[in-house]
Formats: C-alpha cells, sequence, structure tokens
C-alpha cells in the first residue's frame, strides 16, 4: 500500500472489498477470455489434433482435459472452414485459458519416433509453437496481476486483524 497515513479499520475493510470485487472481475476475466492463435491453415489445426489425439500422454486427471482440447479444436476447424472466404484468411482459433494450456503441456510432452515424425512436429512447432508460448505469456501475466492483488489483500487481512484485535483489548479495559 501506498498511504502516508494509518489508515482506520473502516478505511482498510472498504479497500479490502473493493480489491475484493476487482480481483473477482479479473478472475473472471481469465476464464472468459479467448486467445487467438493463427494456425496459419486448417491443415496445421489437423496436425494438431492428430498429435493430441495419437500421442498425447493422459491419466485420469486430464482426460477430460484433452478430450475437450480436442473437440473445441474440431469445433475451430469448422469454423474456420465455414468463415474463411477468399478476402478473409483469419485462421485463428480461439482457446480459452484451460484449452490452452492443454494444448501447451500437449504440444510439449509429446513422444514420437522416428525421423519424418519428427520433422513434421518440429515443422509444426515452427509454424504455431511462438504463438502459443506468447498467448501463454498473456495468461501468465493476467495471472502474476491476480497473484499480486492477493498478496495486497493478505496484508490488508493482517492489518485488518491486527486493528480488529487492538480495538478489543481497548473495549476490555474499558468495561
Amino acid at each position: 500500500m501506498t498511504s502516508k497515513t494509518p489508515k482506520t479499520l473502516e478505511e482498510l475493510t472498504t479497500l479490502r472489498d473493493s480489491l475484493v470485487v476487482d480481483v473477482e472481475a479479473k478472475q473472471q476475466g481469465i476464464v472468459d477470455a479467448k486467445y487467438a492463435i493463427d494456425f496459419e491453415g486448417t491443415e496445421n489445426v489437423s496436425r494438431v489434433m492428430k498429435y493430441v489425439d495419437k500421442n498425447s500422454k493422459w491419466t485420469i486427471k486430464d482426460a477430460a482435459l484433452i478430450i475437450n482440447l480436442y473437440d473445441n479444436l474440431k469445433l475451430e476447424k469448422s469454423r474456420i472452414n465455414s468463415e474463411v472466404s477468399a478476402e478473409t484468411e483469419d485462421n485463428s482459433v480461439m482457446l480459452g485459458a484451460i484449452d490452452l494450456n492443454t494444448l501447451y503441456k500437449s504440444l510439449t510432452t509429446v513422444e514420437g519416433t522416428g525421423i519424418s515424425s519428427a520433422r513434421n512436429f518440429i515443422t509444426l512447432l515452427t509454424n504455431v509453437g511462438s504463438q502459443i508460448s506468447t498467448a501463454m505469456q498473456a495468461m501468465g501475466d493476467s495471472n502474476k496481476e491476480i497473484q499480486m492483488i492477493h498478496v495486497e489483500l493478505a496484508e490488508l487481512d493482517s492489518k485488518i486483524e491486527e486493528l480488529s484485535a487492538e480495538k478489543v483489548e481497548a473495549d476490555e479495559v474499558i468495561e
């Protein structure tokens, strides 16, 4: 906090309530956010879908996430095919935070065999990898901003608790 004078309990509580509303709005913004990744054509979407389908290792914890990613990539591919015309060649796939994170995890943990498969995978990463990394960085920056607000909230909670304890002690002495 950047206050020059000590705040009252009421001022601290009001500030805390304001920060709670702010952090909740920012968290909802992350949930609702869509990150555009230009796949440079539906061929690359198909290739990513193939890698997710054939090469993703999953556990019970993330099976549903991989299925959801695959289904959303399929929907986005269909959307691109229906919307792209000769004038607009926007091949951007719109992914939410969970799908983006699952895609990143899937592509960074892919295992394969053979030179041909390795070349195809490296070509795919060259085409879309930096865009996925950029989107992940944007999401990470948003998360850091929320984390900083949570730190400030923790400090406020501590000060509110301290002031509340002092008030109780003063009330007990008066009685």
